[in-house]
């Protein structure tokens, strides 16, 4: 028993020190000028068909459903890859929502081809081990609505030439789960 717990924090040890990682690259990426990323940027799409739930494993109230317009990758460091998800809000005050699965590329999985200009081509199909999950509400501004969520999490994202599909599920039972047509 005790080995399990010993074995147990150890993994969240790992998760943690992943999910700083990706914060001090996406800070990092931040203060860097398009022109100078090496090998790291971005690949978006407008999609075809699209949606994201979110909410508890059993809770009462259900997992909350959005539609989606667009999906963004985002390479920050090879092998550090990000999938978010754009959606519409659910009311006039909040305009937008974003739901992003953060993790590493699988073994053997190839990073996204990058140009100096920071747009990237994926190379498909790829599978990524989500670590973190993260959302954010906006205002018609552009303004978050809400206080960003970045929450450690456990999960996998498989990105195909036609399809996108990521889900994750944290400790505390919340799941999340994303599909895209591309």
């Amino acid at each position: 028993m005790a080995q399990r717990a010993k074995a147990r924090r150890g993994q969240q040890r790992q998760r943690l020190l992943l999910a700083i990682a990706l914060g001090s690259a996406l800070s990092w990426m931040g203060c860097q000028s398009a022109g100078h990323t090496g090998g790291f940027g971005r690949w978006q799409t407008r999609v075809r068909q699209c949606s994201f739930e979110r909410g508890a494993a059993g809770g009462e109230h259900g997992p909350q459903a959005r539609r989606c317009h667009l999906v963004r990758l985002e390479q920050n460091l090879e092998g550090l890859l990000s999938v978010r998800f754009l959606a519409d809000g659910a009311s006039p005050q909040e305009r937008a929502e974003h739901l992003l699965f953060a993790g590493v590329l699988e073994r053997g999985q190839r990073p996204m081809l990058c140009r100096p200009d920071g747009r990237c081509l994926p190379r498909w199909p790829t599978r990524l081990a989500v670590a973190t999950v993260a959302a954010t509400s906006f205002d018609g501004r552009g303004l978050a609505t809400t206080v960003p969520r970045t929450l450690l999490a456990r999960g996998n994202c498989e990105l195909k030439r036609t399809e996108v599909r990521c889900q994750a599920s944290n400790d505390a039972g919340e799941v999340w789960s994303a599909q895209a047509r591309l």
